[in-house]
């Protein structure tokens, strides 16, 4: 996999619906970010698509709820392809692998075996566990597994929220941590304010996207060796550069209500990178099932949820 020379960041679903930190973070301090949208079976088509909305009203929810990120999908900030590929054909094959795979068997029962079967069921189960943050194990866990997997074949980093859940905890547990730093983003505001800090804060933007990449390829949270060093100085420097840029822009960017009518909200979230296995989810959702057997009980929340405050990022191209 070649090295990344520009700041690419997969995020959930989950997270660009409800707004939360981890999205709002990733499409600011990304070059380009990208999503899982699913689409009708048939193509993704303004046509396929518009048939799929009259069909499945929850599907037309979901799209409405992403309708403040419009400016980014037209910039081409927000996609849905990196390399090629499409985040949303990994589904499937995350799917048959749960299906077929001896390994995975203990999650076959939280499954939805007929998903991928009949095309508005499929849209009307992902966008109603979207819609809802992601409480049904059966979608959410493909959905995730689904992410990582398209990021590793690609090399993109995937935003993570803090972990909350048994899964996460179980995931954070896998992970080798390379770097932290704390920087300022708009935490709440519609598509057009974000792209209006991409473009006040260029240049620090660039150097910032620069360090990430490079701590995310050689760091050590431990700072061991000149190079890791080297790497924890210049990652320091440019969220120094950045975040003094943001603040002398900060009345700019947050004052007044957004287009929506919405108050704009800025504030610091805490960006850890962190090497996980390729297969971290489904690792930690196997994990969580065992935990639940044990317990004898199914807790409330799923293996893997979609909520939490941070915003850290877990390498994707990770080993």
């Amino acid at each position: 996999m070649a090295p990344q020379t520009s700041l690419i960041l997969a995020v959930s679903p989950y997270h660009l619906t409800s707004r939360e930190a981890p999205a709002m973070a990733a499409v600011l301090l990304a070059d380009r970010a990208v999503t899982l949208l699913p689409t009708p079976f048939a193509g993704s088509t303004r046509g396929d698509v518009g048939l799929a909305v009259e069909r499945t009203p929850r599907y037309l929810r979901m799209m409405e709820s992403w309708r403040w990120s419009i400016p980014l999908w037209r910039a081409g900030v927000l996609g849905t392809r990196h390399g090629g590929e499409d985040v949303a054909d990994e589904v499937r094959g995350m799917c048959e692998s749960v299906e077929h795979e001896a390994e995975l068997a203990r999650l076959r029962p939280l499954m939805r075996r007929s998903l991928m079967g009949d095309q508005d069921e499929y849209l009307d189960a992902v966008a109603g566990d979207v819609l809802k943050g992601g409480p049904d194990p059966g979608i959410c866990i493909p959905v995730a597994a689904a992410i990582d997997r398209f990021a590793q074949r690609n090399g993109v980093a995937v935003v993570r929220s803090a972990a909350s859940s048994v899964a996460q905890r179980a995931e954070a547990r896998l992970g080798r941590r390379r770097f932290a730093v704390a920087v300022p983003v708009l935490l709440r505001g519609s598509g057009e304010r974000v792209m209006a800090a991409r473009a006040g804060l260029g240049e620090e933007l660039a150097e910032l996207r620069r360090q990430l990449v490079r701590a995310m390829e050689h760091g050590d949270a431990e700072g061991n060796g000149n190079a890791n060093g080297s790497c924890a100085e210049g990652l320091a420097a440019g969220a120094r550069a950045y975040g003094a840029a943001f603040a002398r822009q900060r009345e700019r960017l947050t004052s007044g209500d957004d287009q929506e009518g919405r108050r704009v909200v800025d504030g610091y979230v805490s960006v850890t990178g962190v090497t996980v296995p390729a297969d971290a989810v489904l690792r930690s959702s196997l994990a969580a099932v065992r935990a639940m057997s044990v317990g004898g009980s199914r807790p409330a929340n799923p293996p893997h949820s979609a909520g939490a405050a941070e915003a850290p990022m877990a390498e994707g191209a990770a080993g």
